[in-house]
């Protein structure tokens, strides 16, 4: 039995803080999100970036899960990874790294 902190989106048909919700939401928006971020990124950045979008949500889901797209929204928070994770790894072409 779980403890639903949150009302149900009319919207997206989530409640907006229990983990039966998130995990609900993760199931059957996660392979949409994960497509669009492997077809933009590549697989291996894609999949990394899903992983990213998914624990932002999972440690946010009281502000995420109410929102009118919260799955457009995670689209934008793995692209923003996926840039970072890109930064990281490439540091030369971004004008960081030694000097």
């Amino acid at each position: 039995m779980g403890i639903d902190v949150g009302e149900t989106n009319p919207v997206n048909g989530t409640g907006s803080g229990s983990a039966a919700s998130f995990d609900e939401f993760a199931r059957g928006h996660g392979p949409d999100l994960r497509r669009v971020l492997v077809a933009r990124f590549g697989l291996e950045v894609g999949v990394e970036a899903t992983a990213d979008a998914l624990a932002y949500a999972w440690e946010r889901w009281d502000r995420v899960g109410p929102m009118a797209n919260p799955t457009g929204y995670l689209v934008r928070v793995g692209q923003s990874a996926a840039g970072q994770r890109r930064r990281d790894n490439f540091p030369a072409a971004t004008g960081g790294g030694p000097s």
